[in-house]
């Protein structure tokens, strides 16, 4: 059997580069470039900030992104979910609201929590407060912890 390279030449593969075919992922390209939130891999950048998958990312690039991203990047950047479908309108709307950790916000605190639910509201106040790369870092060292955590848990014993 005879393999031709030629296809994947530098010439060929920098023209299958993501770039998005759908008008609407292409406004969210734009939008994103604008706000400097995309580094030189645009398609992993973009992936990052919606929490999707390259590949998810690459179909909606040929296919339209879904109102769920279309609201995500609304509700993270401040831009317009409308301005990304339409094109019509301003791009951004407003602030980006920062998403709360908890599903609802006790109206007092609970006298009977334990230590440990104490504790642990405390650190979800205090990840509300970190920016992106912070709580990147939080979640890497909680995975640390907690692969460690039986080791820890058995010598203790």
């Amino acid at each position: 059997m005879v393999c031709n390279n030629a296809l994947f030449s530098r010439r060929n593969m920098g023209a299958m580069k993501a770039t998005p075919k759908h008008a609407a992922m292409g406004r969210m390209y734009e939008a994103a470039r604008r706000l400097g939130k995309l580094d030189e891999n645009e398609l992993a950048s973009m992936a990052r900030l919606l929490n999707q998958s390259a590949q998810c990312v690459n179909n909606w690039g040929r296919r339209g992104p879904s109102k769920q991203a279309r609201l995500q990047f609304q509700r993270d950047l401040g831009v317009s979910a409308t301005w990304i479908e339409t094109g019509a309108g301003e791009m951004l709307i407003a602030q980006p609201q920062k998403r709360p950790l908890t599903a609802q916000e006790p109206e007092r605190p609970n006298q009977f929590a334990t230590g440990r639910e104490r504790r642990l509201e405390q650190l979800l106040e205090a990840a509300n407060e970190l920016d992106d790369f912070g709580l990147v870092a939080l979640v890497e060292k909680a995975k640390d912890l907690a692969k460690d955590y039986p080791k820890r848990k058995q010598q203790a014993s």
